[in-house]
């Protein structure tokens, strides 16, 4: 979704004063309610609302149109899109869905998060999903799931970095994690 309108005004930030001056436009708006996550990729925009993925098909912006959605069991919070399927996370795991045919997509597998943790950030390269994990009676860190059969995903590995990540992206054979401390 993107916005249009021209904003020239002052706003003040931290005592500072700061001059916007953009030129946004709205060209459409999803009107079925508040949505967490969203990831667009070519004509398609996979958002989370509520515990429903839903699939909308963008390639007119004024007039986004559903076009497949499947319901998981937990709150979705964020969207990670590679290949055929997607990654979701939820507030207890990961689902992976099917999504090689839009109007129909469809759950493959979970992984589930260790109880009580805050799954906080996801990235998928190749057959892992690096995970950001946050939990007070488990190994905080970076969880590596493997992802190559997508109906059953499981934990190949994990790193316990000793503080509360944030966020992981994952390029060749490095992964960059961002900590609170």
């Amino acid at each position: 979704i993107t916005f249009t309108q021209h904003i020239q005004d002052r706003i003040q930030f931290n005592g500072n004063t700061a001059l916007l001056d953009s030129n946004i436009t709205l060209m459409g708006i999803w009107p079925a309610g508040s949505c967490n996550g969203v990831f667009v990729r070519d004509d398609y925009a996979y958002i989370g609302r509520g515990s429903t993925m839903e699939i909308l098909e963008v390639s007119d912006p004024s007039n986004p149109v559903s076009v497949g959605w499947v319901l998981t069991e937990h709150l979705i919070i964020e969207i990670y899109v590679s290949n055929s399927y997607a990654y979701v996370r939820s507030i207890e795991g990961l689902y992976i869905i099917d999504i090689s045919e839009p109007t129909n997509p469809h759950l493959c597998g979970y992984y589930d998060t260790v109880l009580d943790a805050s799954f906080i950030s996801i990235y998928v390269l190749n057959n892992f999903a690096y995970l950001i994990i946050f939990a007070s009676n488990a190994i905080n860190g970076i969880h590596i799931v493997d992802i190559s059969d997508p109906f059953n995903p499981f934990e190949a590995g994990y790193y316990d970095t000793g503080t509360i990540e944030e966020d992981v992206w994952v390029a060749d054979t490095l992964a960059y994690v961002t900590s609170y401390s």
